[in-house]
């Protein structure tokens, strides 16, 4: 990259600093179908910048650029360090585990290959499987994007780069039946355009709009429940956040205190892996930090947290690969872009068949409410009640209750139906004895 050896030069002759340079390029549209397909919007847009952070011995300096001219790059270093200062502390070369491994790729060229006008006509196939159905009044949004994402971490001299292809198409669906009027929807994301299967996509969001309709209660009661894979994703992703050694440390989680200890049921194992079908799987971290595979749940005890190159430093030890940026605009934290719960056997018609009540969540309200200190949370959910393995009805206005660790601890097993959903894989999942509130 054009002058990107500048930073290459700073971060060498500093080495308590890191530089971090992102590129993210889209071609998408948004469209909708009413009495004739209209769109609203077609475009390639383009988001890059980078960032600078200059560690310390207790906190770091932090400052970004956008855009990718690095004629300003002394400046950014200069604020990172007056910000580091500001906090009262000073530069020092913390030591990051700077990894030696080849730089990652995997672009597939689908954004080069794919126009506008290839986007506009996946749409109207799209369009030519759902009109006509019953119940279906419009599509009032189709977006279908292909998207570039580049990552460069460069630390004293060194630099690492990585790169992704990926494509994803979100639909969602108008219905209406006896006046009463529903809106659902599905997305899919995948490495390819061409590895999405439309016809699942419409599958899914066209059974999701309209198994709503005549939605009600049932009693309280403490029920079997499958979390559908969409909400077991949101579930993962705030468990991880609760694993995350900063949060740890400062006891925002309720395992604060269980470092090999059984967290969960010990049929549970939690992958963090660069293997497997996820989207944005590397060799390396975004601190340049080699990924170690870790089964962080493994037969339901916990075997280690998450950090970044920071928090690892502060606890006296080495990072175990999972620092990430979600852009350039913000300083590294533990995360993780590639969290797998392996696909199981059992099919959706064995869970309905083998369990007399079962309720079937397909989505979480107020997530965000979860207590990340207890892990206590009562959220509101749209889904399905089914009774001998038929569909009884559908269900809103209602409750599920309880906590994190209850919850880990009542899972029993998961299903056949894995997905990568972005960076995370999870099928649905069953779980025992969940509290549901009418």
């Amino acid at each position: 990259m054009k002058e990107q050896h500048i930073l290459q030069e700073m971060t060498a002759g500093n080495h308590a600093a890191d530089a971090f340079v992102y590129e993210s390029k889209t071609k998408s549209l948004q469209a909708s179908f009413q009495d004739t397909p209209i769109f609203e919007k077609n475009e390639i847009s383009e988001n890059s910048g980078y960032s600078v952070r200059v560690f310390g011995k207790d906190s770091f300096g932090f400052s970004y650029s956008s855009g990718l001219d690095f004629s300003n790059a002394a400046e950014i270093m200069g604020n990172a360090g007056a910000d580091l200062l500001a906090r009262g502390d000073k530069p020092k070369d913390i030591g990051v585990d700077f990894c030696s491994l080849p730089e990652f790729s995997d672009f597939r060229g689908e954004y080069e290959r794919l126009s506008i006008e290839d986007l506009q006509a996946l749409a109207h196939t799209i369009f030519g499987k759902i009109t006509g159905r019953k119940f279906v009044s419009s599509i009032p949004y189709l977006d279908i994007g292909v998207h570039r994402l580049n990552k460069t971490i460069i630390y004293k001299g060194n630099v690492l780069e990585k790169g992704y292809d990926f494509a994803q198409i979100f639909l969602y669906i108008k219905a209406e039946s006896n006046g009463e009027v529903q809106n659902d929807g599905w997305s899919m994301v995948k490495k390819e355009l061409s590895e999405i299967n439309t016809g699942e996509l419409v599958e899914k969001a066209y059974e999701r709009t309209i198994s709503k309709f005549d939605a009600g209660h049932i009693d309280s009661a403490s029920l079997p429940v499958v979390f559908d894979k969409s909400v077991m994703s949101d579930i993962l992703d705030v468990l991880i956040d609760m694993l995350v050694f900063d949060n740890i440390q400062k006891k925002k989680s309720p395992f604060f205190d269980k470092l090999h200890s059984i967290i969960s049921s010990e049929k549970l194992n939690l992958l963090l892996s660069t293997e497997g079908d996820v989207l944005y799987k590397a060799p390396f971290d975004d601190e340049g930090v080699a990924h170690k595979q870790l089964k962080i749940i493994n037969n339901g005890v916990l075997t280690d947290f998450l950090y970044d190159s920071f928090t690892a430093y502060r606890n006296g030890r080495k990072g175990n690969g999972f620092g990430f940026r979600a852009a350039y605009t913000g300083a590294a934290r533990a995360g993780a872009t590639n969290i797998i719960i392996n696909n199981g056997t059992t099919a959706k018609s064995d869970i309905l068949k083998d369990n007399k009540r079962l309720v079937w969540i397909d989505n979480l309200i107020g997530l965000h409410t979860i207590d990340m200190v207890t892990g206590a949370f009562s959220l509101g959910f749209e889904g399905r009640y089914y009774e001998n393995g038929k569909f009884v009805k559908a269900l809103n206005g209602m409750t599920v209750a309880g906590t994190i660790q209850q919850l880990l601890n009542n899972y029993e097993n998961s299903l056949d139906d894995g997905e990568a959903m972005g960076r995370i894989y999870t099928p649905s999942a069953f779980f025992r004895d969940i509290v549901i509130g009418g």
